[in-house]
């Protein structure tokens, strides 16, 4: 069953020039304008489609906004166990980046 896209929840907004920014932090590397919509459901951890100008897709996932248990809500654990199984027979997206500067995008 396909997933549901929306546009960004208020609560889950962020500042998709900052990530623009994160983004293009090599030389010569601007995704242009960013499309972000939000997949419905994971509120656990809220999931964002964002595509560039180009074309390029990306997923992104956060922690959600406010006051979180200190183990809750683990994205660096994801994206570490994701990563250590890329070239294993287990199916898992590739892993582009972990980023942990909440001037980012807010968490």
């Amino acid at each position: 069953m396909p997933s549901t896209l929306l546009s960004p929840r208020t609560i889950h907004h962020f500042d998709d020039q900052a990530v623009r920014y994160w983004l293009a932090r090599e030389p010569g590397e601007d995704p242009g304008a960013l499309h972000v919509l939000q997949f419905e459901g994971g509120m656990s951890n809220p999931t964002f489609l964002i595509e560039t100008a180009s074309g390029a897709r990306y997923v992104l996932r956060k922690k959600p906004p406010g006051e979180l248990l200190p183990k809750a809500h683990a994205v660096n654990r994801e994206y570490r166990i994701m990563a250590a199984l890329a070239d294993t027979p287990v199916r898992v997206p590739k892993m582009i980046a972990y980023g942990d500067d909440p001037a980012v995008i807010g968490v």
